[in-house]
Formats: C-alpha cells, structure tokens, sequence
C-alpha cells in the first residue's frame, strides 16, 4: 500500500530526486516548495476520501484471473496503455495509478521537460488572458498576483503550474520558454485534492484484490450432551471474480467466554479446527458452488457459553491463479429455538406432560406406563400385560393441546426454509410385534411433530410407523446417532407441498402406542424408548461481511 501511495507522487514516477531536508545545526534547507513537505504540511485539512472514479476498477483484471498468464496486480501502477503517445488514456480508474499522475501533473524539475505530458499543447500557455491574472494568497501571507497554466487536455488541472505576474513581458515578448513555472501552494492544493483521493482509492484497490475472495456461510451447530460436538458450514463460493478455490484446505477458529468469565475475552477459551490439508486438498469449489463440512471440535462448547461463542473460517489456497489466497469469514451461530437435553429431571426444560391417556384407569391391571430419566436419558415404557386386549398408550408431549391446555410452553415456533431438527433416542423396540388385520397395525412409537396447515412429520422406524393424513411425512432414522435434517427438505423430500403463509410447529411428543386386540394377548407386548435429546436449530446464513 505505501507503494501504490507513492505511485501518487509525481516526483516518484517522473525520476525526480528533487527531496526536501534540513539541517537544523546549520540552518540549511533545500526543497522548501516540495509536493510532499506541503501535503505532510496540511495533511490534516486535506480531502482523503476517494469517489467511485478513484478506486481503481479491479475488473480489468478479470480476464486474467481463469487464464494461463500471470494475474497482473501490477496493473494497479501500470496498465502499460500509456505511452506518451496518447495522452487522453491516462484518465479515469481503468489505467494505473503511475500512468495518470505521470501523465497529468508535473514534478518540480520536469515542469514541460523530460516527459512528453503535460505539454504545451495540452494547456492554455499560449492563449492566457495576462490581464487577469488570479490573487492569491503567499506563504508571507500577503496577497499576490500569479498566473496560472490551467491543462485543458487528459485530466483537466485549473492549477497545474504558475507563473509570476512578472513574466508579463517577457511573455509579450515571445519568451515563453524563458518564462519561469514553479509549483506553488495552489498548485499543491489542487494536486492533493485528485492524487490524494486516488492513492486511498487504490490503496483500497489493492486491498479489495487480495482480499477479493468472498463466502457465503450457512452454519448449523450440531449438539451433544448440552454442548456444541460439531459445527456444521455449508459453504458457497461469491468470489466477484468468478474463481476457482482450489487445492486448499478450511480451517475453523473459535472463541467463548466461561460461564463467569470476565467480559473482557481475558479468561476466553480458544480452539481450532482443519479438514483437508496441503498434502490432501479439498475439492475444487467453483464459483457459485456449494460444499458442506462437517467440523469436529477438539472439545464441547457448553451451552451456556453459546451467546457468546464466535467462529471464523478461513480457506487457504489456490484463487484462480494465485497460490497461497487467503479468505476469511467471521461468523456467530444461528438461534436456538427449542432445547431439550432431560437434564433437569422429567419436567425437563420445558413444560412436558407424560400421559397414558387414562389407560391404567380404564384397564386395571393391564400392565404399565413410565417415564424415567436416567442421566439425562428419557426412558419410555408401554407394557400390556398378557390376557389383555386392551389399547395402551405412553405419551410425553409439549405444546398446543385441546384436550390437555398447560403445556404450550414456547411453542408454537416459527419454521423458515432454515431451519433444522436435531435429536437423538438411542433405542426403540416392541419385543413383539401383535397381530393385526391386513393393511393395517396394531402399534407404532416414534417422535412426531405437528404444524399448522395440518402438516405433520413422523420419525420411527420401518416396522413402527402409522397412517395418520395425507400431509405426514414419515422419514426413518439411525438409532444411537444424532439425527440432523432441514424440516422443510424432509416434506419437500415426501413429496408434501408446504402451503403458502407462514410455518409453525405447534405440538412435539414422543409417543408408543399399543391398539386393541380382537383377542387377549397370549404374549406381553413392550415397547421401549430411550430418548437423549431434541433441538430445533435457526441455521445462520451470513455473506456481507468478510
């Protein structure tokens, strides 16, 4: 970057040594009306932010960035289309910065000499109105009268040089080449206010290229045992560029602060993670293409720490052409929506009911129903007894209920095409499945969440599942393992169309159900649960910032 700023002074592209020092023992000074002593001068009053038209326009070298050439930065001093020969080019922000100030602005020894630009001919040196010459204001801080040359061709320059009202005669005379230009204060001033907001611009130019690559982060934290096991990222390549990311690897940071940790991140706990490496790259991610990674943290990130965690993924590779690119995206985690972990006992963390719909009332001695927590295990049993026909029915639900009003909690929730479930039951059998009549069933057990719009999604498994509506979804699962899936995708995977309006998740319950016989039962039928946790989980989609 200071390079590019110095590509601004016109001393620095016009192979001028003209410096300016002081010897303070000695009094000596040299250089005194120097473009760099004056900015540094007045610096602080000085306009430094740069328009749309200063910021080099890095899509010239877009072509480049796919190709087998060299991807050209250098472009940002140089764009090699200025050649002395055509002086009109070296204007705009589609040209390097050296080309234009070279082109445009004089240093104090190359006043119309050395360089083919600015010339003569391209400013009002021959036509100047000597009566009229502009008053200023001299470093004595007495008015003076000064004429200046003002470039009419290329970037036009009110002030590009002066000249003292003095060499009116010789002027008149036909001396033009012996009339002496300088550059003074209002000749600075006016460089500073184009060269100044062009160098920040591209300063900025040359920030926006290295740091080009661009993602589209969309992050699921999976959950276990209270605790954030794994950090789900799909990532999306928006690269303005359209490159390639390539023949590199992710790596996931993160920080939270302990529970009574102070505020201040002194005491925060830090951690990272990488898949893929050097030797073993990841799959090349075109421009606007998607991947899903799955982070396994080195330790759980607790619960209670979750407002304050903080993750930033960073790619490391090839962009386009240039090896050793670096993105980054900073991102927090997405809302948690419902959590359940039955680690406060069988209420939990919300209000749930555990009902058998007054089976052991109607049916004394039928057999039983219980609910237990083991750890922070919910442990379901449904057992009828043999010599019994009788219906049995073992329910633990939270939400909107008619028939059992108490047990909303916060539910309904709101479901948006980003949102997950996540749960986890470890076990789910009948030690015998009982007879049923042909095309039907005589049992089921699962976990069944109920929507508006009379939609309903049933998770169980192959051999205990029931006919509820034409709107439910039924999906199986791997028992032992962290279920994860979008509530959206998993009906638009059952071929259910959500209708239009808004979604919302009104009821979920873990249920076991036993129907009646046509006769006793010769046998025992139990049905056994064990559920370890539920989630509903906001993923979080962040591109802006990088």
């Amino acid at each position: 970057m200071h390079l590019v700023q110095d590509a601004s002074v016109p001393a620095h592209v016009r192979n001028d040594a003209n410096v300016y020092f002081k010897l303070p023992l000695v009094g000596l000074k040299a250089g005194k009306y120097h473009y760099k002593v004056w900015v540094d001068k007045h610096l602080g009053s000085l306009n430094k932010t740069p328009s749309q038209n200063d910021v080099f326009d890095s899509s010239i070298l877009g072509i480049f960035y796919e190709s087998s050439a060299p991807i050209p930065i250098a472009n940002i001093f140089d764009t090699n289309k200025y050649d002395g020969s055509n002086h009109n080019i070296a204007t705009g922000n589609r040209i390097g910065l050296a080309e234009y100030t070279n082109a445009n602005f004089f240093s104090e020894n190359t006043i119309f000499k050395n360089y083919p630009h600015p010339a003569f001919d391209d400013t009002n040196f021959f036509t100047i109105d000597w009566k009229n010459a502009e008053v200023v204001t001299a470093e004595d801080g007495k008015p003076d009268k000064r004429v200046y040359i003002r470039k009419t061709a290329g970037e036009p320059v009110q002030h590009l040089a002066s000249l003292s009202y003095l060499s009116y005669n010789w002027l008149k005379r036909g001396l033009y080449f012996l009339s002496p230009a300088t550059l003074d204060d209002e000749v600075y001033k006016e460089y500073a206010s184009k060269l100044i907001p062009r160098a920040v611009g591209y300063s900025a130019g040359l920030l926006q290229y290295f740091f080009r690559g661009k993602l589209q982060v969309t992050s699921l934290p999976i959950f276990y045992k209270n605790g954030i096991y794994i950090m789900r990222v799909k990532i999306k390549n928006l690269t303005p560029t359209q490159e390639t990311m390539k023949n590199g690897w992710f790596t996931l940071s993160y920080r939270y602060t302990p529970t009574g940790g102070p505020a201040d991140g002194s005491e925060d706990k830090y951690g990272q993670t990488s898949v893929c490496s050097s030797e073993q790259p990841c799959e090349e991610l075109k421009y606007q293409d998607e991947m899903t990674i799955d982070f396994i943290l080195p330790s759980l990130i607790p619960k209670e720490t979750y407002d304050s965690v903080k993750f930033t993924l960073a790619f490391r590779g090839t962009l386009g052409n240039e090896e050793g690119a670096v993105i980054g995206k900073y991102f927090t985690p997405g809302e948690i929506k419902f959590n359940e972990e039955w680690d406060n006992g069988l209420t939990g963390n919300h209000t749930w009911a555990h009902l058998d719909f007054g089976t052991s009332q109607a049916y004394p001695g039928h057999g039983q129903t219980s609910n237990t927590i083991e750890g922070d295990t919910l442990i379901k049993e449904n057992i009828r007894s043999v010599g019994f026909k009788n219906p049995s029915a073992n329910e633990s639900f939270v939400g909107i209920d008619p028939y059992y009003p108490g047990y909303q909690d916060n539910l309904p929730i709101l479901i948006t095409p980003n949102t997950s479930l996540q749960f986890k039951i470890d076990k789910m059998s009948i030690n015998e499945i009982p007879p049923s009549p042909p095309r039907t069933t005589a049992h089921y057990q699962g976990l069944w969440l109920f929507f508006n719009h009379g939609l309903v999604l049933q998770l169980s498994q192959n051999d205990q599942f029931v006919y509820y509506n034409p709107t439910t979804a039924m999906r199986t699962f791997d028992l032992g393992l962290i279920f994860v899936d979008n509530i959206y995708n998993m009906f638009q995977d059952a071929g259910i169309v959500i209708p239009s309006g808004d979604l919302y998740l009104e009821k979920i319950e873990f249920i076991q159900q036993l129907f009646e016989l046509g006769e006793p039962s010769t046998v025992e039928h139990h049905q056994h649960m064990e559920v370890d946790f539920i989630r509903i989980i906001e993923e979080k989609q962040e591109e802006e910032k990088q």
